[in-house]
C-alpha cells in the first residue's frame, strides 16, 4: 500500500486500517468480503525475509491457511499502521478458515 510518509518513516496524513486493506483487496484485487468475515491486522513491523528463510530452513510444511472456531471470537481490529514497514493481516472467512497476508506500506 502506498503512503504519504516523512523521511523517518511516519505516515502522514492518515495511517492504514483494515478498512483500507478491505477496500484495496475490493479495488485492486476484485476481492470482496462479506461484511461478517474480518482482518486482524497485527502492529508489529515483520522482516519478511528473514521470515521466510527460517520457514524454509526449518523443514516444516504446515499448511498456509488454518482454521478457528467461530467468527464470533474474532474481535473486532481497531489497529491503525502510522509507519512505513512490512506488517502481517489476517483474512477470517466463513467456514472457519484463517488466511495470512503479507502487507507492505511504502513510501508514496
Amino acid at each position: 500500500m502506498w503512503r504519504n510518509a516523512s523521511e523517518d518513516g511516519a505516515i502522514h496524513p492518515g495511517m492504514v486500517d483494515v478498512k483500507a486493506i478491505r477496500e484495496k483487496l475490493s479495488k485492486r484485487l476484485k476481492i470482496d468480503l462479506e461484511d461478517h468475515e474480518k482482518i486482524t491486522l497485527d502492529p508489529t513491523p515483520v522482516d519478511f525475509y528473514s521470515l521466510e528463510s527460517e520457514v524454509k530452513n526449518s523443514g516444516d510444511d504446515d499448511e498456509v491457511v488454518s482454521t478457528f472456531d467461530s467468527l464470533d471470537d474474532i474481535p473486532d481490529c481497531s489497529v491503525q499502521l502510522k509507519r512505513l514497514g512490512e506488517y502481517i493481516a489476517t483474512i477470517y472467512l466463513r467456514g472457519g478458515f484463517k488466511i495470512p497476508l503479507k502487507l507492505k506500506v511504502v513510501k508514496r
